[in-house]
């Protein structure tokens, strides 16, 4: 039964496609809760001494608070290597109030072979859902039709993973800087926690058949877990713990203070490796809400009771981004849409996507990183001092959705569009949102025409659009040119037929 639930899991992470553990492009503060309990005493000659049997905080002869005589500026060797996990997986094991029956392995891999992994994988896979991707992602004001959404999410994900677990494999990867085999003792905690939650020793309950937005939920749940963990790792480097990879910016230095190495000044991070390009920033606010909502989202369970009401999580997860966000319980509602279109379009595979409200929230909050002036949502809606992550999902716009579900349709000439129909608490919430989603239309180009239709003539978005607006429901028609509107979707046809053939209708 526990190897069924972590295979259900294992799927979960690998649909959603996060491939791996990212860096946090936003100011993070430091301060956490403690969890501390007595250190361990040495014994007569000031070493600390080791236990009579396997405790937590202690793993392989290293203690979570232990110094390590390990010089990381230059690279570490396989037995140093060795000692910073066994002392990370004691600091896992403290933190987090748990146990590791076995170790587990960790290779480190350069940026620069990472990318080069990446950019070798090729395409290939299921051609629907590579173009109900690329649909979702276009629909979002993510990446525009004529970019290879796989291409961008791949080069995203190169230039801020630092890390990640492979749960078939049992394995860590650690994403160094430079070709020097370094890792970060943070990030290296953070996948730690993968690896306790992938071998089982959760009690996961997950729908056989999740939608996207459930499977983004539960994502947050296990993301969400490893970087409260990491974050409490974090703040105690530098201050009662040293940590490897957490050492002073002018200096390469081992464990216990010693330099180790000259770090030259220079167009790069020091390291000798050429700075990682910026990443689609609306990608990585894609990537990164199960790293900031499920944090808070944990932050809140451990706060109400403890480990205990966080391990309880697992086994009542979030049914939606909307419940991670608002901590609610709010059902979702199924949404659906009748196929209209004409024999020149077909759908694309099975069944709508549920979107959900991270991926709304993130179409807006998007503006503020871009070049266009008048973002659609402000600073100070988005960055926020409450909680652990200074960042919220929960924004006007799309704050009361209650169900969403986006169908792509294709025109055998390969022009793709799609119907959206999105479902909100209340009419208020809904022309809200529509309110919002005209002034996206018209920040990204579009010109406003008669009876909801919009129209960008140019750039990466360009195309025609219908927003129909009926009690707390939205319709979005998206097609190629406005005459092909209501071939996407025949009711768009009423409203950009000419007046005298709209009387006859």
């Amino acid at each position: 039964m526990r190897t069924r639930v972590v295979l259900v899991v294992v799927a979960v992470v690998a649909m959603v496609g996060l491939a791996g553990c990212t860096l946090s492009a936003f100011q993070e503060p430091t301060a956490t809760t403690s969890d501390s309990e007595a250190a361990p005493a040495p014994d007569d000659g000031g070493a600390l001494a080791d236990p009579d049997e396997d405790v937590k905080g202690w793993e392989n002869g290293v203690w979570y608070n232990e110094s390590l005589a390990v010089t990381p500026g230059d690279g570490l060797n396989e037995s140093e290597l060795a000692a910073v996990v066994n002392r990370s997986m004691a600091r896992v094991e403290y933190v987090r109030n748990v146990e590791f029956d076995r170790r587990v392995p960790v290779s480190i891999l350069s940026r620069e072979e990472y990318r080069d992994r990446q950019s070798g994988g090729g395409g290939g896979g299921d051609e629907a859902a590579a173009t109900r991707e690329a649909v979702r992602l276009e629909a979002l004001f993510l990446v525009g039709e004529s970019t290879d959404a796989q291409e961008e999410q791949a080069a995203t994900r190169s230039a801020s993973v630092q890390g990640f677990y492979s749960p078939s494999a049992d394995e860590i990867t650690i994403v160094a800087p430079s070709s020097t085999p370094t890792v970060d003792e943070v990030t290296l905690a953070h996948e730690l926690v993968h690896a306790y939650q992938f071998r089982g020793n959760l009690d996961v309950r997950f729908p056989r058949d999740p939608t996207r937005d459930e499977r983004r939920a539960l994502v947050a749940l296990i993301e969400g877990d490893a970087n409260f963990v990491d974050r409490k790792v974090r703040t105690r480097c530098g201050g009662e713990w040293t940590c490897v990879g957490h050492e002073s910016a002018d200096a390469s230095t081992s464990d216990d203070g010693t330099t180790a190495g000259d770090d030259e000044a220079g167009g790069d991070d020091g390291s000798g490796a050429a700075a990682a390009p910026r990443p689609n920033m609306g990608l990585y606010l894609l990537s990164y809400f199960p790293y900031a909502e499920g944090e808070r989202y944990v932050a809140a369970a451990k706060e109400r009771g403890g480990w205990a009401a966080v391990n309880a999580l697992y086994s009542d997860p979030a049914a939606s981004s909307e419940q991670v966000i608002h901590r609610n319980d709010d059902a979702v509602e199924s949404v659906s849409v009748p196929d209209r279109s004409s024999s020149e379009w077909s759908r694309v595979g099975d069944g709508g996507v549920v979107a959900g409200e991270a991926d709304v929230a993130t179409m807006f909050a998007a503006t503020l990183y871009d070049d266009v002036e008048g973002s659609l949502v402000s600073r100070e809606q988005f960055l926020t001092d409450d909680g652990p992550v200074p960042i919220t999902y929960g924004l006007p716009p799309s704050a009361g959705w209650a169900g969403d579900s986006l169908y792509a349709y294709e025109r055998d000439d390969g022009d793709a569009g799609y119907v959206w129909r999105l479902r909100f608490d209340d009419d208020a919430e809904a022309r809200e949102f529509a309110r919002a989603y005209r002034d996206l239309l018209r920040y990204r180009g579009a010109d406003a025409g008669d009876d909801g239709v919009f129209v960008i003539s140019d750039g990466p978005y360009a195309d025609a659009f219908y927003v129909d607006v009926s009690g707390s429901r939205v319709t979005i028609v998206n097609a190629p040119a406005v005459e092909d509107l209501g071939d996407v979707h025949e009711p768009a046809s009423q409203r950009v037929a000419p007046a005298d053939a709209r009387a006859r209708l």
